[in-house]
């Protein structure tokens, strides 16, 4: 019998302010021990952006029932998803969330697992499988995607953010809300997502001001609510702070695309997917892989994307190698922008099939 998952009864968060260490809690589990140097990696992420964090689930949970969120890391199992986690259980109804971080045998076993784990996604929404990373015959969680995941899935920024106004109305005109629909819709229509619709990011350059607009952290970018878009005003690297307007803290990767933007004038909008299996780990689009392994939410990813896109003679698609991609456009026109990205994609998945 399929075990029943329940919520446990904390405050809704929509991501509309920033969460203080006392606000989230996570935790991990580590059986596999892969990285002896794990916790301690988490636990340095944990001073750096705001979570309290430890291993003894008990003391922990016990010690304060008003955490906003609550997140667990579990690092354990082989080859079999649906018993690993059910394993776990009792343990996840602790939790408003978690992150099942397994290992396979070989590909044959992974490929095998594919169809359990979209079946276990799509009945335990609360619950994300760690896409393991291939590393000879075997595929095993990486280091940086483990402690990404204790941020991305508790504060998710990483970037210090400062609110000018709620209000965006006044810039935020028809034609922009009419990309971020149709952008939206492109990204539905082709499945461009692999963990959860929420992950990546649209953004479109102000055609009339010097910021840019951006999807907000924990968006569905296939049905838009166009109230979760924010204006970003600016990005200052020296002091990580980013300046915004909107209801909701622009997306995760904003500091990215802040850089992207500043140093590549000519860039009119840009798509952040996580089509794994269409574009990021399709043997096809090898060539495309514009960085390593970096961690997200940080300027120095966005200046890798840069010095890769200015070494091209086209800049309308890269890779981040076992992340996701990233779709350009140079058209100065919100509706040509979008046109062109929907180009770029239809003619990359007519390669990828």
């Amino acid at each position: 019998m399929q075990p029943n998952l329940m919520q446990p009864e904390l405050k809704s968060y929509q991501y509309n302010y920033p969460l203080t260490k006392n606000d989230v809690l996570v935790c991990l589990i580590d059986k596999h021990r892969i990285y002896p140097e794990l916790s301690q990696e988490i636990l340095l992420a944990s001073n750096k952006y705001g979570f309290t964090y430890g291993e003894d689930i008990d003391t922990l949970v016990k010690s304060n029932s008003n955490y906003v969120l609550r997140h667990l890391i579990v690092v354990d199992g082989l080859d079999d998803p649906e018993s690993t986690t059910f394993d776990y259980m009792d343990v996840i109804k602790s939790f408003t969330s978690a992150t099942i971080a397994m290992s396979y045998s070989s590909k044959q076993s992974f490929d095998s697992a594919s169809p359990t784990v979209e079946k276990m996604k799509k009945n335990y929404s609360q619950i994300n499988f760690l896409l393991p990373t291939q590393h000879g015959d075997k595929y095993i969680p990486s280091l940086d995607k483990l402690v990404d995941n204790a941020i991305c899935d508790s504060v998710r920024i990483k970037y210090e953010p400062k609110c000018i106004s709620k209000n965006i109305e006044k810039i935020f005109t028809k034609d922009i809300r009419d990309f971020f629909g149709k952008v939206s819709a492109l990204v539905g229509k082709n499945s461009l997502f692999h963990r959860a619709e929420t992950d990546g990011f649209i953004s479109l350059r102000c055609p009339h001001g010097e910021g840019f607009f951006i999807t907000c952290t924990k968006t569905s970018k296939t049905n838009i609510d166009l109230s979760r878009i924010a204006y970003v005003h600016f990005y200052d690297e020296s002091s990580n702070l980013l300046a915004y307007s909107g209801n909701f803290l622009p997306s995760s990767d904003s500091v990215e695309a802040s850089v992207i933007y500043s140093k590549m004038l000519n860039v009119s909008a840009i798509l952040h997917t996580h089509a794994s299996r269409q574009f990021t780990r399709n043997p096809t689009f090898s060539h495309k892989i514009a960085v390593p392994p970096m961690r997200y939410g940080e300027s120095k990813l966005g200046d890798s994307l840069v010095s890769y896109f200015k070494s091209q003679d086209e800049i309308d698609m890269a890779i981040m190698e076992d992340h996701g991609e990233l779709f350009l456009s140079t058209e100065s026109q919100p509706h040509l922008a979008y046109q062109e990205i929907k180009r770029t994609i239809e003619s990359n998945l007519r390669k990828a099939k």
